[in-house]
């Protein structure tokens, strides 16, 4: 089993406070395959802090999970944009962004 499982696994297991086990062998192949396709631990710690940042509380927090991160999905996962919450400040940040897209023009009647 090489290092980056073991690392991967172990994040995951911090962030979620989980216990998966890095021997499991689904999870080996999962994460076997997409290493020898040439993704790497920033990678997958990529992965897990997008998707624990957008399910954690919700109903898709179960799905934090190597069968889900490390699946079919990854490549989406991880080229996903990261979301701005939908918080009070995760609104006022979204206003701000949208309002130095815009260029403002004042009349000068």
């Amino acid at each position: 089993m090489t290092n980056i499982i073991i690392k991967t696994i172990d994040y995951l297991n911090s962030v979620a406070n989980t216990n998966y086990s890095p021997d499991f062998p689904s999870t080996k192949d999962a994460i076997n395959n997409l290493i020898n396709i040439g993704y790497g631990y920033e990678d997958f710690v990529c992965v897990i802090d997008k998707k624990w940042s957008d399910w954690k509380g919700t109903e898709y927090e179960q799905y934090i999970r190597p069968e889900t991160l490390f699946g079919k999905k990854f490549e989406n996962y991880l080229n996903e944009q990261p979301r701005i919450a939908k918080s009070g400040f995760g609104k006022l940040a979204n206003a701000v962004s949208q309002a130095k897209r815009t260029t403002w023009k004042l009349d000068n009647k």
